[in-house]
């Protein structure tokens, strides 16, 4: 993903918290990418703490979503949820509430999120 660093300025600029998890989300996507570089992104944002989010981060994100709150895209976005069947990953649909897997070539958004 070029200009990566950039991108995780960007989406820093404007966070917020969901208290009941006791997260911090980025306010905007980093884009939308393969699953390499939602690694890539997790990994340039870890000395800060964030990272890729777990499925119950997701739901919430979800939740925040049918608000009309979070920015969050009716689209399907890359999570930490670990998978260990070579070539696929999790990624959580944003429309209605889905975790599955996919290939780790597709290109899915990237929201990165960090505990507080």
């Amino acid at each position: 993903m070029i200009g990566i660093k950039n991108k995780l300025d960007f989406a820093k600029e404007k966070t917020f918290f969901i208290s009941g998890l006791g997260i911090e989300v980025m306010g905007e996507d980093i884009g939308k990418a393969s699953y390499s570089s939602a690694l890539q992104a997790q990994e340039e944002g870890s000395s800060e703490g964030w990272r890729l989010p777990n499925g119950d981060e997701c739901f919430a994100l979800w939740s925040l979503k049918q608000q009309g709150t979070g920015n969050i895209k009716d689209y399907y976005y890359w999570t930490s949820v670990p998978h260990f069947k070579i070539g696929t990953a999790y990624m959580f649909k944003m429309d209605k509430p889905f975790l599955g897997t996919r290939s780790k070539q597709d290109y899915y958004f990237i929201r990165l999120v960090r505990n507080v």
